[in-house]
């Protein structure tokens, strides 16, 4: 939580409950069609004066998601990552909110547009809005971010290397529609001067940054920043507009804060507290400390492990403590279903399980890198979707199955960055902690809730869940 200074605190209520009201009572068009959020929010400005609690918890749909800083509480004021260090008036803390489990949630975006009238540095143009050329705070510029929780992602094209030299990629990139305008745009487009591929992505977590920076894991959905020192000198360049780069003082201060900061559900809506002295020593923001600490085993087994804690609890009598178990062994059951359930293989190969690709011990993140995981790719140009849809086609000379093969997709991922086909639609597998708190879900920010992410998996791999199994996995996913 935000512990604002006496001197401060009362301006910075009354600007807040001024916005609110501002938002209920006289919206323009435009604010008042965004939907209102659901929930109490507490958002942190850039240069707000305060601090964060050792351990904080901010409410979500699911519960209460914590946000532990190993380091103790944390003073806010004037720090790198909580400071407007570019020319936008963002700061890091502006995508990457504790309440949101140090990401950003749908409802925060919303809340924002609402209360500053589409003034807040996240709608800045150059990232929040659909492209830089779209009017300023008009909603329909900025639909991707209001709608789905998307910013714009915007590379070079052809990719470079390290050493900012054209690669040439083994596939043609061609534009099949562009809703938002951006890729066909004179100036920001793949036609400008400097030619540019825009993509439209979730923000990741800024926490558990220890197990995402371990060897074969990666920070960014694309993993183009090796570490986090680079991951926050590119988001200065581009998402801050700094136009100089940041100082080894600041770049400090932000690995500094993200390399200790951790997040995980705390509280179940049904199932209460996660973080009981003889519960599953997994759950909770403590434990992802602890294991940070630690050499985690690698056995599939151990993947996101309950410890058998909750498979099966005794019945009471006592309606709520029984509501409370019953909602606990179905976490248990989830648990289950992602480790051990099989899922059919598309064409040729062995069944896997969801941890399989989630084989990280404490954070269900890929330890391969990356994978294709189906949320961006398309089988044929699709009718009605909002993203840009692109073809590529890839060289006839390249060994099987690449050579020749033509694919379409709303963002090409990693291959954007390598410039080969096998990396076409393969990005890297997200943390699965504190899922709960940065709603919604999927690289393209389609599924809504957990339970959509589980009807779409189901959907794409051919599960066969029944409406009980989904319930429990979207149960299990919700805890983490």
């Amino acid at each position: 939580m935000m512990r604002v200074r006496k001197p401060v605190a009362a301006a910075l209520c009354a600007l807040a409950l001024r916005g609110v009201l501002q938002a209920a009572e006289s919206d323009g068009p435009e604010a008042s069609a965004v939907p209102a959020p659901h929930r109490s929010l507490r958002w942190i400005n850039p240069g707000e004066s305060g601090g964060l609690a050792a351990d904080g918890s901010y409410a979500n749909d699911y519960g209460q998601v914590g946000v532990r800083n190993a380091t103790g509480a944390v003073e806010a004021t004037g720090a790198p990552f909580f400071a407007p260090l570019g020319t936008n008036g963002r700061a890091c803390v502006s995508c990457h909110q504790p309440q949101d489990g140090m990401s950003l949630s749908l409802d925060s975006i919303r809340q924002q547009w609402r209360v500053t009238q589409g003034k807040d540095p996240i709608f800045a143009a150059v990232d929040g809005a659909n492209c830089p050329s779209l009017p300023p705070r008009q909603s329909a510029s900025h639909s991707l971010l209001l709608e789905r929780g998307l910013f714009r992602v915007f590379l070079p094209w052809p990719p470079r290397n390290a050493q900012g030299q054209p690669i040439r990629p083994q596939f043609t990139l061609e534009l099949v529609s562009d809703p938002a305008g951006c890729n066909a745009d004179p100036q920001y487009g793949l036609g400008a001067a400097e030619p540019r591929v825009s993509v439209y992505r979730r923000p990741r977590a800024a926490a558990n940054t220890a197990y995402a920076t371990a060897p074969g894991l990666h920070l960014m959905s694309d993993a183009r920043a090796p570490s986090l020192a680079a991951q926050a000198a590119d988001a200065a360049a581009t998402q801050l507009e700094r136009r100089e780069p940041l100082t080894a003082e600041q770049l400090a201060g932000i690995v500094g804060f993200e390399s200790q900061v951790y997040v995980a559900q705390r509280i179940d809506r049904r199932a209460g507290s996660l973080v009981e002295p003889d519960g599953p020593a997994l759950l909770g923001p403590l434990a992802l400390e602890r294991g940070a600490r630690q050499a985690p085993q690698a056995g599939p087994r151990e993947v996101l492990a309950l410890d058998g804690k909750w498979n099966a609890l005794p019945r009471s009598g006592d309606a709520v403590r029984d509501a409370r178990n019953q909602a606990r062994e179905s976490i248990a059951r989830g648990r289950e279903l992602f480790v051990a359930r099989r899922i059919p293989p598309p064409g040729k190969g062995a069944a896997i399980a969801c941890a399989s690709c989630h084989d990280s011990p404490l954070t269900g993140m890929d330890r391969q890198g990356w994978s294709d995981g189906g949320s961006a790719g398309l089988a044929a140009p699709a009718q009605g979707t909002v993203l840009p849809v692109f073809k590529l086609h890839c060289d006839a000379r390249l060994p099987a199955p690449y050579g020749g093969q033509v694919r379409y997709t709303q963002d090409p991922g990693r291959a954007l960055i390598t410039g080969r086909c096998r990396d076409i639609d393969a990005f890297v597998t997200p943390s699965l902690r504190g899922l709960a708190a940065r709603a919604p879900y999927l690289v393209t920010g389609a599924a809504r809730t957990l339970r959509e992410v589980v009807d779409f998996y189901d959907r794409h791999y051919g599960i066969g869940y029944s409406e009980s199994e989904k319930e429990d996995l979207a149960n299990f996913l919700a805890a983490l």
